[in-house]
């Protein structure tokens, strides 16, 4: 639809008053010598006056369409980079520790299910009890891989999982020590996560990778978690008991590089134990970071 603009009032000729209608609205704009009404107030529209010696860029009768100089789309496109450069590596990291929380809580939920079906197969709620226990005479957990064959039968495991590099700590200090007697997680599942169960030191210990070998960073407390069977046969994320310095450590623990290791259960970036972040599930769980309860988990892992 074409608008007429009509020029109204007097006084220099740089400052003109237009007055008309656009698209069904009424316009009036007051346009100055040193400025251009923007072009899509203008567009399909007759100028009546054409005393002001500037041009207006975009008329009815030659259908001149409105543009950008070149100066003006490298300037935007300057600008774009630079705020593009800024905030890039954060929403990219963001996206990375929302997949990780997004796993984690996956992974929760297939064993959480799986230990259901075995209280559910065996008859009792203190799976702890059941498989968790000493056997004086044979020196073992005698039930240990009954345990373990029940569990890899609800998990559907699929093979073994294969880590080419070595696991590290939750603030990456040292190769990690994983869980009671082991440094190892062998099964792997369908999703492609990997797990290893232990009975040892009269606990049932699930030591969980919620995205598999194959996948980074292949930390404790990232994207590797450590559980426990607790006496209702529910499955309990293990949580920090207590920070102990290098000269706590070396006082009681000298020589039991195991007992070192993992003592506390330790989950902060102030711990240099080869097991710091086995006491990482509970503040992953309820997204609270280990060292300011006031941050939240996933947002605040260490690099």
């Amino acid at each position: 639809m074409q608008t007429i603009l009509e020029k109204r009032g007097g006084g220099a000729p740089e400052n003109k008053l237009l007055r008309g209608n656009f698209l069904g609205f009424a316009l009036e704009l007051l346009r100055f010598k040193k400025h251009i009404l923007p072009c899509h107030l203008l567009s399909g529209a007759l100028l009546i006056s054409k005393k002001n010696e500037q041009k207006i860029l975009c008329f009815a009768q030659n259908d001149e369409k409105c543009a950008f100089t070149l100066a003006e789309v490298l300037i935007t496109l300057g600008v774009i980079g630079i705020v593009a450069a800024m905030t890039l590596p954060s929403l990219i990291s963001n996206w990375r520790y929302k997949q990780l929380e997004t796993a984690f809580k996956k992974a929760y939920s297939v064993h959480s299910a799986a230990l259901s079906l075995v209280k559910a197969e065996v008859g009792v709620d203190n799976l702890k009890a059941e498989f968790a226990k000493y056997d004086r005479v044979s020196q073992s957990y005698s039930r240990a891989n009954e345990f373990i064959s029940l569990y890899n039968d609800k998990l559907h495991v699929i093979g073994k999982c294969v880590y080419n590099e070595k696991i590290r700590n939750y603030n990456n200090t040292d190769d990690a020590y994983v869980d009671i007697g082991t440094t190892k997680i062998d099964y792997m599942l369908p999703d492609g996560s990997c797990y290893k169960a232990v009975v040892n030191g009269a606990e049932v210990s699930i030591t969980i990778d919620i995205n598999g070998a194959g996948a980074k960073p292949n930390r404790l407390g990232h994207d590797i978690f450590v559980f426990r069977v607790d006496t209702n046969g529910m499955l309990s994320p293990v949580k920090m008991s207590k920070l102990y310095t290098d000269e706590e450590l070396e006082d009681k623990w000298s020589g039991q590089p195991a007992m070192s290791a993992q003592v506390g259960d330790p989950c902060s970036i102030k711990s240099k134990q080869k097991g710091n972040g086995m006491g990482c599930a509970w503040y992953a769980l309820n997204d609270i970071n280990p060292d300011d309860n006031s941050k939240r988990y996933w947002e605040n892992l260490p690099k």
